[in-house]
């Protein structure tokens, strides 16, 4: 709807500018500007009937119909066959999404409880030690692992190049570089190599007399820790 706004001098104004405020402008140079005005909103049902009847109750800003036409529309598609068999396979696809779901959930579950079957085994196999091993002629590597064979494997070294082993895990090591610090090969450095002395000789001799050989360390600990699960 459109306002209509006519000069004092009798012609109608035309319209320049959009906005909430409008300015109407006339031939003669005069100009007023329209505030506080809002064209209504329709708030009319557009639907109009089959026998040509046109709704007439009003409906909610911003929806296209009202809500009883808005009901009737809507039973009206489901009846429509195409509909309903587009529906159906809606619902059908949901529920194979959900049941699909609920695999994956159970799927998830028994990986889940494999790994952890996994850890747990591999826990019962595994002791934390601080070992001593002579790498090559003159230098030996002080470093921690909760695998003393596998480490010894991934140095290309064989077990018997295990010279003592200790209990414990990386702050144990830590102090042992700290202690040798004055022997280690790379001065300035977190190398694990240190030069062969007679004080780390000693250590180790300390430790052979304390824990045995790190082969029986190793079979000494686990024992223990299978005896504790047990």
């Amino acid at each position: 709807m459109e306002l209509s706004v006519r000069c004092s001098c009798g012609r109608v104004m035309q319209r320049s500018g959009v906005g909430r405020e409008p300015l109407y402008r006339c031939g003669c140079r005069a100009a007023v500007t329209i505030t506080g005005y809002a064209p209504p909103l329709n708030t009319q049902c557009p639907i109009i009937y089959e026998d040509g009847h046109r709704c007439r109750r009003p409906k909610k800003p911003g929806e296209y119909t009202c809500a009883e036409c808005a009901f009737i529309i809507a039973r009206a598609t489901l009846e429509v066959p195409s509909q309903r068999q587009r529906l159906a396979k809606v619902e059908a696809f949901v529920m194979m999404e959900e049941d699909r779901s609920a695999l994956f959930r159970a799927d998830r579950e028994r990986r889940d409880a494999f790994f952890d079957d996994i850890r747990q085994r591999q826990a019962l196999i595994e002791c934390h030690v601080v070992y001593y091993a002579l790498i090559k002629p003159g230098v030996i590597k002080i470093g921690t692992t909760r695998n003393l064979a596998r480490r010894m494997n991934d140095l290309r070294l064989s077990f018997s190049d295990a010279l003592a082993a200790e209990p414990g895990d990386e702050r144990l090591e830590k102090m042992r570089h700290h202690e040798f610090g004055d022997l280690r090969v790379r001065q300035g450095t977190r190398h694990e190599d240190f030069h062969d002395s007679d004080r780390l000789r000693a250590h180790i001799a300390t430790l052979l007399a304390k824990y045995g050989t790190p082969s029986d360390l190793v079979h000494d600990l686990l024992t223990r820790k299978a005896a504790v699960v047990a």
